[in-house]
């Protein structure tokens, strides 16, 4: 288990998960997953329900914590996983699939009925 100010990822049934006390997230927290370690900082992205997802660095101290996000949609994302160099961050909701590009703040998304090319 990790943790960070009071948000907790433990493995459950369902696969990872996050826990978060009360106000720290607006939305419901459905999926997690950090960055593979390709940068100096430690990035930790959070899927949310309402088509959040929330990116924060788990180096930086509470008071300069590094924290954006982005709501591209209105349905749940389930899962989100990282490219190899943390660039990109794929999301998956149930009807379509996303990518953020992180670096250059770019969004690009396609439907479940098409493909992602070249994530």
């Amino acid at each position: 288990m990790c943790s960070f100010d009071g948000l907790d990822t433990m493995t459950f049934f369902i696969g990872p998960t996050c826990r978060q006390p009360a106000g720290i997230f607006r939305f419901p927290v459905y999926a997690c997953a950090y960055g593979n370690g390709s940068r100096e900082s430690k990035l930790l992205a959070i899927g949310m329900d309402q088509g959040a997802t929330c990116i924060l660095d788990t180096n930086a101290t509470a008071s300069e914590v590094l924290s954006t996000s982005f709501r591209p949609r209105f349905s749940h994302v389930f899962d989100v996983k990282w490219r190899v160099d943390d660039v990109k961050l794929l999301m998956a909701s149930s009807n379509e699939a996303s990518f953020w590009n992180v670096e250059k703040l770019l969004y690009s998304r396609s439907s479940w009925h098409s493909k992602l090319s070249k994530f």
